[in-house]
Protein backbone atom coordinates (compact mmCIF):
# COMPACT_ATOMS: atom_id res chain seq x y z
CA UNK A 1 0.00 0.00 0.00
CA UNK A 2 3.17 2.65 1.19
CA UNK A 3 4.64 1.64 -2.06
CA UNK A 4 1.74 1.95 -4.39
CA UNK A 5 0.92 5.67 -2.73
CA UNK A 6 4.52 6.65 -3.00
CA UNK A 7 4.53 5.60 -6.98
CA UNK A 8 1.45 7.68 -7.58
CA UNK A 9 3.06 10.72 -5.56
CA UNK A 10 6.22 10.19 -6.90
CA UNK A 11 4.31 10.37 -10.52
CA UNK A 12 2.44 13.33 -9.71
CA UNK A 13 5.50 15.68 -9.31
CA UNK A 14 6.97 14.46 -11.50
CA UNK A 15 4.16 14.55 -14.31
CA UNK A 16 3.96 18.37 -13.00
CA UNK A 17 8.11 18.14 -13.41
CA UNK A 18 7.46 17.76 -17.15
CA UNK A 19 5.13 20.23 -17.63
CA UNK A 20 7.18 22.68 -15.94
CA UNK A 21 10.35 22.02 -17.79
CA UNK A 22 8.66 21.41 -21.25
CA UNK A 23 5.73 22.33 -21.64
CA UNK A 24 5.80 26.04 -19.82
CA UNK A 25 8.45 27.63 -22.15
CA UNK A 26 6.74 26.81 -25.01
CA UNK A 27 3.68 28.36 -24.00
CA UNK A 28 5.67 31.36 -23.10
CA UNK A 29 6.78 31.33 -26.57
CA UNK A 30 4.04 31.42 -28.38
CA UNK A 31 2.13 34.23 -25.89
CA UNK A 32 4.90 36.31 -24.80
CA UNK A 33 7.77 36.35 -27.34
CA UNK A 34 5.89 35.48 -30.75
CA UNK A 35 2.51 36.87 -29.37
CA UNK A 36 0.69 34.37 -31.51
CA UNK A 37 -1.62 33.58 -28.90
CA UNK A 38 -3.21 35.82 -26.21
CA UNK A 39 -3.42 33.38 -23.48
CA UNK A 40 -3.62 29.67 -24.10
CA UNK A 41 -7.15 28.36 -22.92
CA UNK A 42 -7.32 26.20 -19.63
CA UNK A 43 -8.69 23.07 -21.26
CA UNK A 44 -5.39 23.04 -23.16
CA UNK A 45 -3.32 23.48 -20.34
CA UNK A 46 -4.87 21.01 -18.37
CA UNK A 47 -5.14 18.28 -21.00
CA UNK A 48 -1.27 18.57 -21.54
CA UNK A 49 -0.72 18.36 -17.58
CA UNK A 50 -2.50 14.94 -17.78
CA UNK A 51 -0.92 14.11 -20.12
CA UNK A 52 2.18 14.28 -18.47
CA UNK A 53 1.07 12.97 -15.74
CA UNK A 54 -0.23 9.86 -17.81
CA UNK A 55 3.55 9.24 -18.72
CA UNK A 56 5.04 10.04 -15.49
CA UNK A 57 2.54 7.37 -13.98
CA UNK A 58 3.95 4.94 -16.79
CA UNK A 59 7.28 4.71 -14.86
CA UNK A 60 7.83 2.56 -11.86
CA UNK A 61 9.69 4.70 -9.17
CA UNK A 62 9.94 2.09 -6.58
CA UNK A 63 12.88 0.38 -8.83
CA UNK A 64 14.21 3.73 -9.62
CA UNK A 65 14.54 5.11 -5.85
CA UNK A 66 16.26 1.68 -4.86
CA UNK A 67 19.36 2.84 -6.78
CA UNK A 68 20.82 5.63 -4.97
CA UNK A 69 22.22 7.51 -8.28
CA UNK A 70 19.08 7.18 -10.23
CA UNK A 71 17.35 8.67 -6.20
CA UNK A 72 19.73 11.65 -6.31
CA UNK A 73 19.34 12.25 -9.53
CA UNK A 74 15.39 12.22 -9.34
CA UNK A 75 15.97 14.73 -6.59
CA UNK A 76 18.03 17.26 -8.67
CA UNK A 77 15.52 17.20 -11.34
CA UNK A 78 12.45 17.72 -9.13
CA UNK A 79 14.34 20.28 -7.35
CA UNK A 80 15.62 22.48 -11.27
CA UNK A 81 11.96 22.22 -12.30
CA UNK A 82 10.40 23.68 -8.88
CA UNK A 83 13.28 26.52 -9.51
CA UNK A 84 12.92 26.69 -12.57
CA UNK A 85 8.91 27.03 -11.90
CA UNK A 86 9.35 29.94 -9.81
CA UNK A 87 11.87 31.68 -12.51
CA UNK A 88 8.91 31.39 -14.77
CA UNK A 89 6.05 32.78 -13.03
CA UNK A 90 8.13 35.76 -12.05
CA UNK A 91 8.87 36.33 -15.79
CA UNK A 92 5.13 35.42 -16.66
CA UNK A 93 3.41 37.73 -14.17
CA UNK A 94 6.39 40.55 -14.64
CA UNK A 95 5.61 40.53 -18.46
CA UNK A 96 1.45 39.60 -18.30
CA UNK A 97 0.52 43.14 -18.41
CA UNK A 98 2.93 45.03 -20.56
CA UNK A 99 1.24 46.30 -23.47
CA UNK A 100 1.45 43.91 -26.86
CA UNK A 101 1.24 44.91 -29.99
CA UNK A 102 -0.48 42.09 -32.43
CA UNK A 103 -1.04 44.11 -35.42
CA UNK A 104 -0.82 47.24 -37.06
CA UNK A 105 -3.66 48.00 -40.40
CA UNK A 106 -1.89 49.83 -42.09
CA UNK A 107 1.72 49.63 -42.29
CA UNK A 108 2.15 51.75 -44.89
CA UNK A 109 0.48 55.19 -44.87
CA UNK A 110 0.33 58.45 -45.51
CA UNK A 111 -0.37 61.98 -43.31
CA UNK A 112 -3.82 61.87 -42.64
CA UNK A 113 -4.83 58.15 -43.04
CA UNK A 114 -6.11 56.14 -40.00
CA UNK A 115 -3.78 52.79 -38.28
CA UNK A 116 -5.42 50.86 -36.31
CA UNK A 117 -3.41 48.79 -33.76
CA UNK A 118 -4.56 45.74 -32.38
CA UNK A 119 -3.39 43.98 -28.81
CA UNK A 120 -3.53 43.71 -25.29
CA UNK A 121 -3.20 45.76 -22.34
CA UNK A 122 -3.36 48.98 -23.69
CA UNK A 123 -5.23 50.24 -21.00
CA UNK A 124 -8.92 52.36 -20.55
CA UNK A 125 -9.79 55.38 -22.13
CA UNK A 126 -9.96 57.37 -19.22
CA UNK A 127 -6.53 56.32 -18.76
CA UNK A 128 -4.78 56.13 -22.16
CA UNK A 129 -0.86 56.09 -22.78
CA UNK A 130 0.74 57.37 -25.94
CA UNK A 131 1.40 55.68 -29.86
CA UNK A 132 4.80 57.07 -30.16
CA UNK A 133 6.35 56.60 -33.90
CA UNK A 134 10.11 57.64 -34.50
CA UNK A 135 9.57 59.88 -31.06
CA UNK A 136 6.47 61.75 -32.60
CA UNK A 137 3.33 61.10 -30.82
CA UNK A 138 0.36 60.29 -32.34
CA UNK A 139 -3.27 61.73 -31.58
CA UNK A 140 -5.56 58.30 -30.77
CA UNK A 141 -8.84 59.12 -32.05
CA UNK A 142 -10.20 55.79 -30.22
CA UNK A 143 -8.29 53.98 -27.69
CA UNK A 144 -9.34 50.51 -25.69
CA UNK A 145 -7.61 47.62 -23.97
CA UNK A 146 -7.28 45.82 -27.27
CA UNK A 147 -7.92 48.45 -29.68
CA UNK A 148 -5.74 52.05 -30.79
CA UNK A 149 -6.84 53.56 -34.01
CA UNK A 150 -4.62 56.79 -34.57
CA UNK A 151 -4.41 59.38 -37.24
CA UNK A 152 -0.95 59.90 -38.91
CA UNK A 153 0.28 63.70 -38.33
CA UNK A 154 2.49 65.57 -40.89
CA UNK A 155 5.61 64.04 -40.28
CA UNK A 156 9.22 65.33 -39.80
CA UNK A 157 10.80 62.67 -41.92
CA UNK A 158 9.25 59.63 -44.18
CA UNK A 159 10.82 56.16 -43.99
CA UNK A 160 10.76 53.29 -42.08
CA UNK A 161 10.00 53.85 -38.64
CA UNK A 162 9.12 51.60 -35.24
CA UNK A 163 5.60 51.82 -33.89
CA UNK A 164 5.10 51.40 -30.17
CA UNK A 165 2.59 52.27 -27.48
CA UNK A 166 3.68 53.33 -23.89
CA UNK A 167 0.91 53.44 -21.16
CA UNK A 168 0.45 56.25 -18.69
CA UNK A 169 2.01 54.20 -16.09
CA UNK A 170 4.80 53.99 -18.25
CA UNK A 171 5.00 50.26 -19.87
CA UNK A 172 6.48 50.32 -22.96
CA UNK A 173 5.31 47.78 -25.52
CA UNK A 174 7.06 45.51 -28.17
CA UNK A 175 7.95 47.84 -31.24
CA UNK A 176 6.27 47.23 -34.84
CA UNK A 177 8.51 48.43 -38.32
CA UNK A 178 6.20 50.85 -40.01
CA UNK A 179 6.63 52.94 -43.04
CA UNK A 180 5.74 56.93 -43.64
CA UNK A 181 5.39 57.56 -47.01
CA UNK A 182 5.88 60.48 -48.96
CA UNK A 183 2.86 61.35 -50.23
CA UNK A 184 3.97 62.68 -53.50
CA UNK A 185 4.23 58.69 -53.35
CA UNK A 186 0.46 59.03 -54.70
CA UNK A 187 1.47 60.72 -57.83
CA UNK A 188 4.17 58.42 -58.65
CA UNK A 189 7.04 60.48 -58.10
Amino acid sequence: MKTKFLNYFLSAIIGLCLYFVLYLPIEYYFTEIQLSFSKIPPLINTGVLCLFLSIANLFDFKNIIKSKGKTILLILFIFISFIYYGYYLQTKVKHEYTPKIISVYPTRFIQGQLIEIDGLNFGPIYDKGKVIINETEFIAKEWDDKKIIIEAPVPDKFGTFYLYVKTKDGKVSNQIPIEILNPNYLRGN
